[in-house]
């Protein structure tokens, strides 16, 4: 056999090698094979999670029901639903069924405190700045593991919202004052102006969902303190109660 034959055999018998050009693009191919191959098993891991354990073991693994970044939720309203008892939920309380509240020394706590106090700060600061007149505050409702948002009525404010939170479960209620306006009244008492009257003030706070300004004095001031200190303040809601002098340790 000479050299000529001799290449035709080798040729058929064994594969061309590729030249550096071909060995790229098989690289290529390899990884973009491992990368399909890598996606279709992690698809396949969450699916077989979801088909076994169902919504109970999603919630064990998290910690809490499942969350949809609101960018890319679905909606399909833009207002709340209303309860019989007046209070609003958003579409997030739907099939939301919270643990039972434990209790710390005979105080109730909510399983979840930790992520619901997480949603109160995300909830608060804009609703803070954008609806300064209406937004009053947000409570931790331990009793039924939720998160409830107080403002004064508001259409704009619900859709906000809703718009916003709504894969969250958070109950709306009314308030007759906002967190803007119980600030502005409390700025206006004087502490000391009353103590020269003869009157000891002992607290000024908000009662956002009454809308008064509540003030509390010395037991022996009340009955002075009801007729003067609303006298004073003729555009401002106010109760006055007995107080309790704040004692400093």
């Amino acid at each position: 056999m000479n050299e000529q034959e001799l290449r035709r055999v080798l040729v058929r018998v064994v594969p061309r090698l590729p030249s550096p050009e071909d060995r790229v693009s098989a690289v290529i191919a390899r990884a973009g094979r491992r990368q399909r191959n890598i996606v279709t098993v992690g698809a396949a891991v969450i699916v077989g999670i979801v088909v076994l354990g169902g919504v109970p073991l999603v919630r064990a693994l998290a910690g809490r029901p499942l969350n949809v970044p609101p960018a890319m939720s679905n909606i399909p309203s833009a207002s709340p639903t209303p309860r019989a008892d007046g209070v609003l939920e958003t579409p997030g309380c739907v099939g939301y069924h919270p643990d039972m509240a434990t209790e710390y020394q005979g105080t109730p706590v909510a399983p979840n405190q930790m992520e619901l106090s997480d949603l109160a700060e995300r909830v608060q600061p804009p609703a803070m700045s954008r609806f300064p007149d209406v937004f009053s505050y947000v409570e931790l409702r331990h009793e039924n593991d939720r998160l409830r948002v107080w403002r004064k009525p508001s259409a704009e404010f619900d859709a906000w919202i809703v718009r916003e939170f709504g894969n969250e479960c958070l109950e709306i209620a009314d308030a007759k004052a906002s967190e803007k306006e119980i600030d502005e009244w409390s700025r206006q008492v004087d502490f000391r102006y009353w103590r020269n009257k003869g009157i000891d003030i002992y607290s000024v706070h908000g009662d956002a969902i009454e809308g008064v300004l509540v003030i509390g004095v010395a037991a022996e001031d009340l009955a002075r303190a009801r007729k003067e200190i609303p006298k004073k303040y003729p555009d401002i809601p106010i109760k006055v109660e007995k107080g309790v002098p704040v004692v400093l340790t």
